[in-house]
């Protein structure tokens, strides 16, 4: 609630909440995520038309540079604020109150392809030639000159929208990426 993420709700949709395990971050601390289980809501929602890129496309471009910078979004999806009119439908309750969210939350139906939608806006003119996003943002160049040059290229923009890293979930000029799923050298 202190970071606009969620607030108080009167609404009368709600959807059950889980507690699940994180994967352990960068201190070998195991963390917990409240999860909402949207699965009822998704069984109502109109389906998000826009497509995620095309794995195998991105990869074959990737396959002949040899320096790459994968960067993750801190809280990527609660850095999109929800349309005020779907807010009441993201409600869930604790034993104290009933909140809603104001920002994107994991779980619901249509997140992925509104962040990517987001992020294709975001780094328009970018992408294809500085990096590529499928979720996650991976720079990829032949020389760490001009891989340093997209990089700032990125950073700038991000920095223009206000959108945060997580810096311990970023790499910097690997040789070798894991990137969706793929082990990219």
């Amino acid at each position: 609630m202190q970071e606009g993420i969620i607030e108080e709700s009167n609404s009368p949709w709600n959807s059950p909440i889980l507690v699940v395990p994180k994967k352990i971050d960068a201190s070998g601390q195991l963390k917990f995520r409240l999860v909402v289980d949207y699965r009822k809501l998704s069984e109502k929602t109109v389906e998000n038309a826009y497509l995620l890129p095309d794995v195998t496309d991105i990869l074959d471009q990737l396959g002949q540079a040899k320096y790459f910078s994968c960067l993750d979004l801190a809280m990527g999806y609660h850095q999109i604020d929800i349309d005020p009119s779907g807010i009441d439908k993201t409600s869930f309750s604790t034993k104290e109150r009933h909140w809603a969210y104001k920002r994107m939350a994991l779980g619901l139906k249509t997140a992925p392809a509104t962040f990517q939608r987001l992020m294709n806006n975001v780094l328009s003119g970018l992408t294809g030639t500085r990096c590529f996003v499928f979720l996650d943002i991976v720079i990829y160049a032949d020389s760490l000159v001009d891989h340093d040059s997209k990089l700032r290229d990125v950073f700038r923009r991000l920095r223009k929208y206000n959108l945060k890293l997580q810096p311990y979930k970023c790499g910097f000029f690997r040789k070798e990426i894991t990137f969706p799923g793929h082990k990219v050298s």
